[in-house]
């Protein structure tokens, strides 16, 4: 049996709050959270923190929290996530989702500037692989 695998690479660029304006991420330049579909056996997903502007910006100690109907819950049995440095983190999904139905998974990134935390909010929906 093959095993697939894709690699999501993600620079992540925070943008400190100026005036007015709340803080906000771009992903590879986007300001639009992605959702990530994985139709293969395996993930990589990979986030290159940045900052806008200068100064320092670092993933807290646990980068991903996992969400269910707007509450927090442990992180699923079929996820990795690691801080790997302040500037990089990454989630290895095991998607064995052998149903027609999509599975969807919601998570919250975190990272830290000037002492304040901060979240975003993209998700991951794992479809059958191959099919």
């Amino acid at each position: 049996m093959d095993l697939t695998v894709n690699i999501f690479n993600f620079d992540v660029e925070f943008i400190p709050p100026a005036g007015q304006q709340p803080a906000s991420v771009t992903w590879n330049g986007s300001a639009t959270p992605p959702t990530i579909d994985i139709t293969t056996d395996y993930a990589l997903i990979t986030m290159s923190l940045s900052v806008s502007g200068g100064g320092e910006v670092s993933w807290l100690s646990d980068p991903a929290s996992w969400q269910a109907g707007g509450k927090s819950i442990a992180t699923p049995y079929n996820f990795t996530v690691r801080r790997e440095n302040d500037t990089l983190a990454t989630i290895i999904d095991y998607n064995d989702n052998q149903s027609s139905q999509d599975v969807s998974y919601y998570f919250l990134i975190s990272l830290e500037f000037g002492g304040t935390v901060y979240t975003f909010d993209p998700s991951i929906i794992n479809m059958k692989p191959g099919g």
